[in-house]
């Protein structure tokens, strides 16, 4: 090769003042450009199949680990119940105020249902921070009991403050 490469340099000026076959050039470009498209096609394929290796790796592991929450954790069940009876609850106290508002509207009756809401965005902050980095555990179903019992409390005495707000203006009037 290297013989090749010196009888090239050498003889430089033979090589230039040979002209080349009609179409050479034409040709030559055509073989670049049909090179330069299976190469675009072979690295747009590339990527498809990379992309879609990705996303086969990223759902298996997702459903993993949702099986793997799923089956590590047996009081799972008892937990969602928990949670279930309780936001039942607290939207039923909800209800109720909200319906003792309608029949007497007034700005204290506003003001209790302002409490009632930042009693449920506590509720709704405890579910989506803190509940998710709770362990399985009975003591964290313990904990969530005792969050989810005081704000019971808290609405409960907030209903009865409605229900004396309601009661006294009927009174009045």
């Amino acid at each position: 090769m290297d013989k090749l490469k010196d009888f090239i340099e050498n003889n430089k000026q033979a090589f230039d003042e040979v002209e080349l076959p009609v179409g050479h050039a034409e040709r030559f470009r055509e073989k670049l450009n049909t090179q330069r498209r299976t190469r675009v096609k072979r690295n747009v394929y590339l990527w498809i199949a990379v992309a879609a290796c990705l996303g086969v790796l990223l759902t298996i592991r997702i459903q993993f680990q949702k099986n793997n929450a799923a089956d590590s954790c047996e009081l799972t069940q008892e937990i969602q119940d928990v949670r279930m009876y309780y936001n039942m609850q607290i939207t039923a106290v909800v209800s109720e105020m909200e319906e003792l508002y309608k029949q007497k509207q007034s700005s204290a009756g506003l003001g209790l249902l302002k409490e009632s809401q930042v009693v449920l965005a506590s509720t709704r902050d405890f579910e989506n921070r803190i509940f998710p980095s709770l362990p399985c555990s009975e003591e964290a179903l313990f904990a969530m009991s005792q969050h989810y019992d005081a704000s019971i409390t808290g609405m409960n005495i907030l209903l009865k403050q409605m229900q004396n707000v309601t009661n006294e203006e009927k009174i009045n009037n």
